[in-house]
């Protein structure tokens, strides 16, 4: 769902970790938002 999101926007999401350290979650999106590119399903009455 998040990485869905993320690249919708142009973005990038990814997880970087080291063993007994922890892990870094790293979030990437442009500066100037360009409209989502989600396809759209019917609607249902």
């Amino acid at each position: 769902m998040c990485k869905n999101t993320i690249t919708a926007f142009g973005g990038d999401i990814w997880c970087t970790s080291v063993v007994n350290q922890g892990s870094e979650f790293h979030i990437e999106l442009p500066r100037i938002a360009t409209p989502p590119r989600i396809s759209r399903s019917p609607s249902f009455p």
